[in-house]
């Protein structure tokens, strides 16, 4: 059992924790990172399959998984985290890597988080991952499917979160910047 006391969750190796709705199993048999998974997940950690059912492998094929829009992922990014947020992971270099199962016409279907434990990744309580894992699925599409992509059920992905380019430059309060500094 892995556990982290002092830094806000302890997430847990088998626990489950729900928040705004969503269910999670984590993983933390490691010393180095925690994995949410919704319990709800299905298709996550299972081989592709096309629209007959048939298991599609993707060393036989070469699925591109079309071409992310990114800025409904950034987009997803914004309206979850905080800009102090933001920058408090950036600075903190952590990493947060995001597995997400689309279909074919490029929706997210389900999520899945592995993070890097750090003080400020153990800050993130369960409700900024479900709230994260909503926004996703509600904002995130990927372009230029191909005509074979389309004949799959789902196809897989997983996108390490690029936290310098999703953390704000510079952070206004009452129109006027303020140092990045003073949020520390």
């Amino acid at each position: 059992m892995c556990g982290y006391e002092g830094y806000g969750q302890n997430y847990i190796d088998g626990e489950v924790i729900t928040a705004e709705g969503i269910t999670y199993y984590v993983e933390n048999k490691y010393q180095y990172y925690y994995s949410l998974n919704n319990v709800e997940n299905e298709l996550i950690d299972r081989d592709m399959e096309d629209l007959n059912g048939n298991i599609i492998n993707p060393f036989e094929h070469e699925y591109e998984g079309g071409e992310l829009d990114f800025d409904s992922f950034e987009r997803a990014f914004r309206e979850t985290f905080s800009d102090e947020e933001a920058i408090r992971l950036r600075d903190a270099k952590s990493r947060i890597y995001v597995y997400m199962t689309k279909n074919s016409k490029g929706e997210v279907l389900e999520v899945a988080f592995s993070v890097i434990i750090s003080p400020v990744t153990l800050a993130i309580p369960p409700s900024k991952f479900a709230r994260y894992e909503k926004n996703l699925k509600k904002y995130v599409r990927w372009k230029n499917i191909t005509e074979d992509e389309k004949k799959l059920k789902f196809m897989h992905q997983s996108l390490p979160l690029n936290l310098q380019a999703l953390a704000p430059k510079e952070i206004f309060k009452g129109g006027e910047p303020i140092d990045v500094e003073e949020l520390e």
